[in-house]
C-alpha cells in the first residue's frame, strides 16, 4: 500500500508533466498535488493552494540522473547535473 492509500487517497487519475501544470489543476480544485514548496510559492503565498500536514512523513523518494555521454549539455544544466550528483553520493 502506498503512503497515498494508506492516507486515505486514491490512485491519481491523472499524471502531470510539469509542477507548472499541478499547481494550475490545484488551483481549480481538479484534485491534490505533491511537488516541491517553491514550484508552488507564489500560490502557496497569496493564499490559492494551501499545504497539507499529514501525521506522519511522508517517505523519501529516489531519482536517476541521466545523461548522454557524448551530448552537448548547457552550462547551466551541467552545474545542476553535478550540483545533484554530489548531494546523492
Amino acid at each position: 500500500m502506498s503512503f497515498w492509500q494508506s492516507a486515505g487517497f486514491g490512485w491519481p487519475e491523472f499524471e502531470l508533466a510539469t509542477s507548472e501544470m499541478i499547481v494550475q489543476f490545484v488551483k481549480r480544485n481538479l484534485g491534490i498535488g505533491c511537488l516541491m514548496s517553491d514550484f508552488a510559492s507564489e500560490a502557496l503565498g497569496n493564499g490559492e493552494v494551501f499545504a497539507l500536514e499529514f501525521d506522519e512523513e511522508m517517505p523519501s523518494r529516489e531519482f536517476c540522473l541521466v545523461a548522454a555521454e557524448k551530448a552537448w549539455m548547457s552550462p547551466a544544466a551541467a552545474k545542476l547535473f553535478n550540483q545533484l550528483a554530489k548531494v546523492t553520493t
